[in-house]
């Protein structure tokens, strides 16, 4: 009786596990664009709930993945460190959890 009860409670649990959804994770790009104009950018990286982590995934300046530190709460998009020269054109993509945005503090540092 015993060995029937716990392999009916094994079984219950194992069918649980199974029978868990896949959770699919869902993107937006906030897109932003300007001229370089010496200074560097910086952006405020909300938590994204759950397991997700911060809610910025990827960085991308000027088809180029930006490889430094953005797992965190903050982070600065230090231009000066890539050959940047004043007046250059400069697109940004940020890869954000869709639902949850980053926010760009000094967003006037991207000259028009």
């Amino acid at each position: 009786m015993k060995v029937a009860l716990l392999a009916i409670v094994i079984l219950l649990g194992t069918a649980t596990v199974f029978s868990q959804e896949i959770k699919t994770i869902d993107y937006d790009t906030l897109t932003l664009s300007g001229k370089y104009t010496g200074k560097n950018l910086f952006v405020k990286n909300p938590f994204g709930g759950d397991d997700d982590g911060f809610t910025v995934k990827s960085v991308i300046i000027d088809d180029e993945i930006y490889d430094e530190a953005i797992d965190q709460s903050a982070f600065e998009l230090k231009f000066n460190e890539r050959n940047k020269k004043i007046d250059d054109d400069m697109n940004i993509m940020i890869i954000h959890l869709k639902g949850s945005k980053p926010d760009v503090l000094n967003i006037e540092v991207l000259g028009q």
